[in-house]
């Protein structure tokens, strides 16, 4: 170590006590962090002014616009019905409190007293009527206790009320002028239950103590002239602590006082500083943590103090501060079965504070407030040989005493020539000499620690720094943004840049680095955006490894954000996209590890080791914490604390143990070793029970029930859920399995918190949910649920027995009955039998012969095609090339365009021919086909291809709409591109000028539907049933004289059926006079080949 600047570092360390800054210009690194539920989230109101959480494990808050039901993700709602007389007797709610038979008491601002039982979810109204003295004292309720023998005791504006269990009168404690014992005050504040069984009653007027035995009151008052009294009359709060003792919230001068319960000393603490007086304000509520600390919440902001009340921590609303509370009105305070202090306030919602998420110190930008960072976005973090913490943001370089907390700040200062050449600090080093180097996006400088003054060096004023390092040798690597690296021999000022180049192999692999590693044995390794380097001293050159290498071997990602060594002499190379890295330094080759293995994502930005040998990943997508030794992780992200899920590539292990990380809002610091993990097992309940989409079908809350039984005409039905945890709700995972009708889970997340079943046959179920809170702790025990559908009754087994006795005795009966018959009958049968024998003998005897002249005809007509075909083929067959010979010799145009309808007239003839031939096969079932594996996108495409010319020439729009990727399906290619073309003709034929034609082909289930669709005249309704019959046309002949394009033999169309069925299809036509048709057929997609004649 340096030792001058060491005793430098004491002397100034002692310099800064003696001047230590106020409170407000230091950000403390310890520094409580709230977060907030508001309007915003869906809190009815933002004036909260009662918390509990009952017996189930729901959070319950009193607010100015009803009754709230909290699961950790949804609020539900209770409010005054004017209509409803069950419903809440006023929205302005005080005061809450859940009895031992779990119903909640809502004490209201005028609107008296509410027992909701939770069963029914019903309210009982209980009111102050002046007619009726067993009634409640006064409607305006400002405290609810149930003291240990079940008696509900209510606090009101005029007087103290108790009610009995189960009892409906009221018995009531009133202020008497004549009477010593009497209450102090009708003004009753708070109440209190105290460990021995006592109550005491804060009021407007000094403390009371029950008598229990007499039903009077000893009160408390303050005395000027006794130092042991209570500092005001005036008291708002009760609370006792672990020690037995009772603190009291005053509300004017006197700020708390504690009060022993035994000697009736009370002594006073308060809280002073900067103006700050805890004595001014009325104190609304005070209660005791998990850890022994007092938070008391007043009319001007939060305090925490130890047990002793002389360590004071004040929090108040700052606009500049994301994580201070939202309002400085705090009216209640109360802290969950899980450590959860959950505070309301008068106009900011809820705040919450855990004590797991406050593991995390956030330093970060606060307007205005020097003694914060002067930016959120950190890239850049070191500790120095003195201990100074360094961060480099985007909006220049912060140091950090991690003694006294205090943050400096050098900034750019244009007048300055010696200032920060740039805002942008990607990279931060200390040299083996002491020196402070600074990479900038305006160059590399060289920072005077004593002076504060920055010397640029000019070779490198251009310079992107990205990473700096230094080797054995003291060579400084430098890495650019895109100009590759410069190495710096610091001692001479001489330097050397390395870039790639193209044509060697050996030189380095991309001009953009993003990091420089000096591993423990001397080898210096460069991360770009191509690959990661190893330097190679001998030979001043670069071995380079990349993704494409050694097979599944090489890198996952080419990208490298990070390199680092752990303390097992591992090197971890983390990447943009392929997780993070382990090389193996014997054969060179990488092992991945992704999100597969459990990280928030694969996009890593830097890896850190702490002290216990765990490895940190920073991502884009929050924290994770890796133990190598067993592969178990832990995910962290702004549900568990951290200020951002966007880390940067800015880490360092911090000589005090402490982990320092940079994020996208601001730098997070905690000591790894404390990091709590939530191994709570959380409560799973259910929620909300629908059937067809109606929630009323029970008439208490379904996480009441064990068994529910459904008729079978409501076997549609789905359940809510939820993980009763409040860290991170949003992260609760859930699993539900139906057992007795699935064998597999279903897992979700908190987006869908709902299992839904349709059509469950009658039968028995249980329904089993279970579900883990935001560290992935699961409750496998969860909740189930027993489920019968009752069968209908003509499913019931004793109605099935009652029909089957029914059947078999009319069955008797009428067996005897048709015995009778039957022996009739057969007398006459046996006759009839002889004379129908001889006539069915005859009958089989002609039809057999009518048969064997049938199929002589069959084979005498398909000789007949055979026959017919030949001959109209033979004279043809020379006509065909003789015309075409003709085209092309003649030269006279006359003569030529005569030989070109020679042509058109003989190949019209042929395919006319060929058509009859091919609907002379298909009815005597001799056509075949040649089927194959065929891409419908190709034989479309040809089909449309061939009428595009035509369609251009009739100036009609021909439009295919179908995808090139439709799957192959099993055809004969030449059949199928016959139908279609046979249908795009038609289509062209009856479609005027300008018209429209479109050929869409789409995949419903195993079949590939074509459709050809015309804007042309359409057909007639009497036509569209014959319209595939052999000789039969779409239009009438009429039409076919005005247009002679129309004409035909009526021929295509059947064949077309005859193809497409002969394929296992179908074909159909969809038409309107005057807007035109759309014949389609469907073909067997390759995976669906039907099983029909070929």
């Amino acid at each position: 170590m340096n030792y001058k600047k060491y005793i430098v570092y004491l002397l100034c360390v002692m310099v800064t006590f003696l001047f230590l800054p106020s409170p407000g210009a230091v950000q403390a690194a310890d520094s409580v962090k709230f977060s907030n539920l508001t309007n915003k989230d869906g809190l009815p109101s933002d004036a909260v002014f009662s918390v509990i959480q009952d017996h189930v494990g729901f959070i319950w808050f009193g607010s100015y616009a009803g009754l709230v039901r909290y699961d950790g993700l949804e609020f539900i709602t209770y409010t005054f019905d004017p209509y409803n007389s069950q419903s809440l007797s006023s929205n302005s709610i005080w005061v809450l409190c859940e009895d031992c038979a779990g119903n909640i008491w809502v004490g209201t601002e005028g609107g008296g007293l509410n027992k909701f039982d939770t069963e029914t979810g019903t309210f009982t109204r209980y009111k102050h009527d002046p007619e009726n003295s067993n009634s409640l004292s006064n409607d305006k309720i400002r405290c609810i206790l149930e003291d240990s023998c079940g008696n509900i005791w209510i606090g009101t504006e005029n007087g103290l009320d108790v009610l009995p269990p189960n009892g409906s009168s009221f018995t009531h404690f009133y202020h008497d002028n004549a009477d010593s014992s009497s209450l102090s005050s009708n003004g009753i504040r708070d109440l209190l239950e105290d460990g021995d069984g006592n109550i005491w009653i804060a009021t407007d007027n000094g403390l009371n103590l029950l008598n229990r035995a007499s039903n009077g009151f000893i009160c408390f008052r303050n005395d000027p002239n006794d130092p042991y009294s209570l500092s005001s009359n005036s008291i708002r709060a009760l609370y006792q602590d672990n020690l037995h003792r009772i603190w009291v919230g005053l509300a004017d001068v006197g700020g708390v006082n504690i009060f022993d319960p035994y000697t009736y000393h009370a002594s006073s603490i308060s809280y002073r500083s900067e103006g700050i007086d805890m004595s001014k304000y009325v104190v609304f509520d005070i209660t005791e943590d998990c850890n022994n600390n007092i938070w008391i919440g007043t009319q001007n902001g939060l305090y925490r103090t130890n047990l002793e009340g002389n360590q004071f921590e004040y929090f108040n609303h700052n606009s500049a501060d994301p994580y201070s509370i939202t309002n400085n009105i705090v009216r209640v305070i109360y802290e969950d079965n899980a450590g959860t202090i959950w505070i309301g306030t008068n106009g900011g919602g809820v705040n919450k504070f855990e004590y797991t998420k406050d593991r995390f110190e956030i330093y970060y930008h606060i307007e205005g407030n020097e003694g914060s960072l002067s930016s959120d976005m950190a890239y850049s973090i070191i500790q120095d040989s003195i201990g100074y913490i360094w961060i480099g943001t985007d909006n220049g370089l912060n140091r950090i005493d991690p003694v006294t907390g205090e943050i400096i700040h050098y900034g750019i200062n244009a007048c300055n020539p010696t200032g920060l050449p740039n805002r942008i600090i990607h990279a931060i080093y200390e040299d083996s000499y002491g020196t402070l180097w600074v990479g900038t996006l305006g160059g590399l400088a060289r920072l005077n620690v004593e002076s504060g003054e920055f010397e640029v060096l000019p070779e490198f004023a251009n310079n992107r720094v990205l990473s700096i390092a230094e080797d054995s040798q003291g060579q400084l690597w430098v890495g650019d943004f895109l100009d590759g690296i410069i190495k710096i021999d610091i001692s001479t000022g001489l330097f050397r840049t390395y870039v790639n180049n193209p044509q060697d192999p050996n030189s380095l692999s991309d001009d953009s680095v993003n990091s420089i590693f000096v591993d423990s044995s001397d080898n210096v390794w460069i991360g770009t955006n191509n690959g990661l380097n190893l330097y190679n001293r001998a030979a001043d050159n670069f071995t380079v490894f990349t993704e494409q290498q050694m097979e599944g071997k090489g890198l996952s990602c080419d990208v490298i954000n990070n390199i680092f060594e752990d303390s097992q002499g591992r090197l971890w190379i983390s990447t943009n996209g392929g997780g993070v890295n382990l090389l193996n330094r014997n054969g060179f080759e990488f092992t991945h590890y992704t999100t597969q293995d459990g990280f928030p994502s694969s996009i890593i930005f830097f890896s850190v080791e702490d002290m216990q040998g765990h490895l940190w990943l920073g991502t884009n997508n929050g924290l994770c914490d890796y133990d190598s030794s067993n592969g178990h992780t832990v995910n962290y992200d702004i549900y568990n604390g951290l200020p951002s899920d966007q880390f940067n590539s800015a880490s360092c292990l911090l000589e005090d143990g402490r982990l320092m990380l940079g994020t996208t809002q601001g730098v997070v610091a905690f000591y790894p070793d404390e990091m709590v993990i939530g191994n709570a097992i959380s409560p799973v309940i259910l929620t909300n029970f629908t059937v067809d989409g109606l929630s009323d079908f029970i008439n208490k809350p379904v996480y009441q029930i064990d068994n529910l039984t459904l008729p079978y005409s409501n076997n549609s039905f789905s359940f809510e859920f939820a993980v009763l945890d409040y860290s991170a709700s949003i992260k609760n995972q859930y699993a539900y399995l139906l057992e007795g009708f699935e064998e597999s889970w279903h897992y979700t997340d908190a987006s869908k918190r709902i299992a839904m079943y349709t059509n469950i046959p009658a039968g028995e179920y249980t329904l089993h949910i279970i579900g883990s809170n935001g560290f992935g702790v699961w409750n496998n025990s969860g909740v189930t649920l027993k489920i019968s559908i009752v069968p209908p009754i003509w499913q019931s087994w004793w109605f099935i027995g009652l029909m089957v006795i029914s059947a078999v005795g009319l069955l008797y009966i009428g067996y005897r009955l048709r015995l009778g018959i039957l022996s009739n009958q057969n007398r006459r049968l046996g006759k009839l039998v002889e004379e129908h024998t001889l006539e069915l003998r005859e009958l089989y005897e002609k039809e057999r012969s009518l048969h064997n002249c049938l199929e002589i005809e069959v084979q005498k007509r398909a000789e007949f095609t055979r026959a017919l075909f030949h001959e109209l083929k033979t004279p043809l067959t020379p006509l065909l090339p003789a015309s075409e010979y003709l085209v092309n010799e003649i030269k006279n145009e006359p003569a030529r365009s005569f030989a070109r309808c020679v042509r058109s007239g003989v190949e019209k003839l042929d395919h006319r021919i060929e058509e009859l031939l091919d609907l002379a096969r298909g009815e005597v079932g001799i056509l075949t086909l040649k089927q194959e594996q065929v891409r419908p996108s190709s034989l479309l495409g040809e089909a449309v291809d061939y009428f595009m010319p035509l369609a251009a020439k009739y100036e009609q729009q021909l439009i295919s709409d179908f995808s090139y990727s439709l799957p192959a399906v099993w055809v004969d290619r030449d059949r199928i591109k016959q139908v279609v073309l046979n249908l795009l003709s038609n289509a062209m034929k009856f479609t005027r000028r300008g018209g429209i034609i479109t050929v869409v082909s789409v995949v419903k289930g195993e079949y590939l539907e074509v459709s050809v669709t015309d804007t042309g005249r359409g057909i007639e309704k009497d036509r569209l049933e014959h319209i595939f019959l052999p000789y039969h046309q779409r239009m009438p002949a009429s039409s076919r004289k005005i247009d002679e394009k129309l004409g035909g033999l009526g021929l295509g169309l059947a064949l077309c059926k005859i193809i497409v069925e002969l394929h296992g299809g179908e074909i159909w036509v969809r038409s309107h006079r005057g807007k035109g048709s759309t014949f389609s057929f469907t073909i067997p997609l390759a995976t669906n080949i039907p099983k029909v004649a070929r």
